[in-house]
């Protein structure tokens, strides 16, 4: 296994939920709307019609919906932007911290 394999393996240490939910993203004090495609321990994706800069922080807020799918707080971190399909931006954020 080389370097590189072997730092993807270890960055999957967490399970990848898909959520297809609404995140409402807190930038420099201004609100944007996004998709949350998933979510794990480690970080999230989401697909933007807005980008950001690697390396930018901000909060990030997804509702609760149900009993089961309780609301999630959380300073995250630009750490991957990508360009998607129609003007989308698929970006991945690192978890910081989870939020009250």
């Amino acid at each position: 296994m080389s370097a590189s394999e072997s730092t993807a393996n270890e960055k999957r240490i967490f399970h990848r939920w898909k959520i297809d939910s609404e995140v409402i993203i807190d930038y420099q004090g201004k609100p944007f709307s996004a998709i949350c495609k998933d979510l794990s321990g480690a970080g999230m994706l989401i697909e933007s019609s807005d980008t950001f800069t690697v390396g930018d922080e901000m909060k990030v807020s997804i509702e609760k919906k149900s009993e089961t799918h309780l609301p999630f707080n959380a300073l995250v971190e630009v750490s991957r932007i990508e360009e998607g399909e129609a003007g989308k931006y698929i970006i991945g954020l690192s978890i910081k911290e989870i939020l009250d």
